[in-house]
């Protein structure tokens, strides 16, 4: 018995009667993304990449949309690379320390050019994101309207919520698998 066995045996039926679900690619254009994540990996000759998950804001169809940037860190794409961080606003001396510009940048909007291209030497048909220019900030949730005020009572309540978590500990809440 594989390590995950006994887990995955809990979907065996759900499996057998699933439809095969996905998304397509979103239509070529122009849209608004944030940043969810940035970072650096290796892909799979081991070259490492940047390469961020953005969402996609501004589309009524396809806003909460998620759409992948990917670019090679090597001789032939350096400048590109360049480029697209300057277009996010990150501008690191020397490049060595780009990583520490990452955090920065999280939940920016910045705007981006999808296109599809011509199906590859495999047949495959790839879509190409390129970065235009920063946007700005991810707009803040609308503001919940106030509540009417209470009817002044006698009765005193004292607050009885917990006290917040210390630096680096988590509250019990954040274990829960959703």
């Amino acid at each position: 018995m594989s390590e995950f066995e006994g887990f995955l045996k809990n979907f065996d039926t759900a499996f057998q009667k699933a439809e095969a679900t996905g998304f397509d690619t979103l239509p070529d254009g122009k849209y608004q993304a944030s940043i969810d994540r940035i970072y650096i990996a290796p892909n799979k000759s081991g070259e490492l990449a940047l390469r961020m998950e953005l969402n996609i804001v501004n589309h009524a169809d396809y806003a909460g949309r998620k759409v992948f940037y990917y670019k090679t860190i090597n001789q032939d794409f350096i400048g590109y690379v360049k480029a697209d961080l300057q277009k996010i606003g990150i501008e690191p001396e020397p490049f060595s320390k780009v990583e520490t510009y990452f955090a920065g940048v999280l939940d920016e909007v910045i705007e981006i050019t999808l296109k599809t291209g011509k199906p590859a030497a495999n047949g495959q048909v790839y879509q190409n994101l390129y970065i235009q220019k920063r946007v700005g900030e991810l707009p803040a949730s609308p503001a919940l309207p106030e509540k009417p005020a209470a009817k002044k009572s006698k009765t005193v309540h004292k607050n009885v919520s917990a006290p917040a978590p210390a630096v680096g500990e988590s509250a019990a809440f954040d274990d829960l698998p959703f």
